[in-house]
């Protein structure tokens, strides 16, 4: 059997920046650091990081003065960092820098007079912080009916994105946009890399017999990610950790694609490429990473 991986497959940038400043507040402030939510949409992820003394807690209320607080990756919006702030906690922000600029972007958009829209999924913390930087006036849409039945603008609408959104929606609902009204001023807030994650992973998908896409169904980038490609290979299924492996998925199958979300940590990658040596042996099992660049 022969197993592709998506280059792109695992942690992205922002994800492992936050996890390495959790480990150094740590190291730095002691146990425990609590962090307002979960750091990233993982649950194994989450409970490694309670081990090591880093603990979630979900609400603000909870929280007591001189305790070290993290705010995650996704960031959270100005009021909710003023309540922070407010308990007299220290702040630790691990807000990606690619999310930040979003959130400058939609101040900027709304301080000019444009009304500020946001393609993404209004119940994700991401767009939720973002919200709160456009004074709770952003718009929000995650699909291209949402798009069609919105009304004509009465003025200039500045149209951002949440950083891991759906790159193929983000498009076709912004092509839609242009064609309806000069009116909107799109701003293309993507994250590259999840771009790239995208296209490595449409090679791997185009290239085998079944796929495997590891990743949190809480975790936006991996759900985008298992939809896309189950488009392209109807033999596509979801893993949430090595133990979700089943012989089903690997039946008939000679060249086997695997992915990964953003948030995925390595260790998941590696137990599920084990899993598939295990379940093939004594086949040999040739493993090859793949990229579309």
């Amino acid at each position: 059997m022969k197993v592709l991986v998506a280059a792109q497959s695992g942690f992205c940038f922002g994800v492992r920046r936050a996890l390495d400043m959790v480990r150094t507040t740590l190291a730095e402030r002691g146990k425990p650091v609590y962090t307002f939510g979960p750091l990233i949409h993982n649950r194994s992820a989450v409970e490694r990081l309670a081990r090591e003394g880093a603990l979630c807690v979900e609400e603000i209320g909870l929280f007591e003065p001189g305790q070290t607080v993290v705010i995650r990756s996704h960031g959270v919006s100005p009021e909710q960092e003023r309540l922070l702030r407010e308990r007299g906690v220290f702040l630790v922000d691990t807000t990606c820098p690619l999310v930040k600029k979003v959130q400058l972007q939609l101040s900027r958009i709304t301080s000019s007079g444009q009304f500020p829209m946001i393609i993404g999924k209004g119940d994700h913390p991401e767009v939720i912080g973002e919200i709160g930087y456009s004074g709770g006036k952003a718009t929000v849409i995650s699909s291209l009916e949402e798009a069609e039945a919105l009304p004509l603008p009465l003025g200039e609408t500045g149209v951002v994105a949440q950083t891991t959104f759906n790159p193929e929606k983000f498009h076709r609902i912004v092509d839609f946009l242009k064609c309806r009204s000069p009116l909107y001023r799109i701003y293309d807030t993507m994250c590259p890399t999840t771009r790239i994650r995208q296209e490595d992973s449409m090679l791997v998908s185009r290239m085998s017999d079944g796929m495997l896409i590891i990743g949190s169904r809480q975790s936006s980038n991996t759900m985008s990610l298992f939809e896309r490609v189950g488009r392209q290979n109807p033999r596509s299924y979801l893993l949430e950790g090595a133990g979700a492996l089943t012989p089903e998925m690997l039946a008939g199958v000679a060249v086997v694609g695997i992915a990964a979300g953003a948030s995925t940590p390595d260790e998941e990658i590696t137990g599920v490429l084990e899993g598939i040596k295990a379940a093939r042996s004594p086949e040999p099992v040739e493993i090859v990473w793949r990229s579309a660049k």
